[in-house]
């Protein structure tokens, strides 16, 4: 499989669902926002050293793998839906609850992973 397609010559792209849209469209910039939250994630991983965030970190790239693949579609059944929202909410309620309570802003770069963790989080942000 090559990585170009030779069909996006006229300023148009494919979605997934087949549908053509320029490709300057909202949809095109908010899954390429969504697929460079996922490199950045994907950053992290390989810089983490705990199994248990390399883990969390994949299980999260496969629900924006779902996310990318519902803006990327038209018409279709959305791949996320409340139960994987309130599974996210879930997470973040398990690891806050392991931090102590935050009480100045924090300054990123005290070790790569949590540096590579903070970049992520404001891609993911943006998009």
């Amino acid at each position: 499989m090559k990585v170009y397609t030779k069909t996006g010559d006229k300023g148009q792209t494919g979605l997934y669902t087949g549908e053509r849209v320029d490709k300057d469209s909202v949809r095109v910039e908010a899954y390429g926002l969504v697929d460079e939250a996922d490199s950045a994630l994907g950053m992290a991983r390989a810089i983490a050293v705990n199994s248990e965030v390399k883990s969390t970190i994949y299980d999260l790239q496969k629900l924006l793998w779902s996310l990318m693949a519902d803006i990327a579609s038209i018409g279709a059944e959305p791949r996320i839906t409340s139960k994987e929202v309130q599974q996210l909410e879930a997470l973040i309620d398990q690891f806050d609850g392991q931090l102590p309570p935050i009480t100045s802003f924090l300054v990123p770069g005290d070790t790569a992973s949590s540096a590579a963790l903070d970049f992520a989080r404001t891609v993911t942000r943006r998009a």
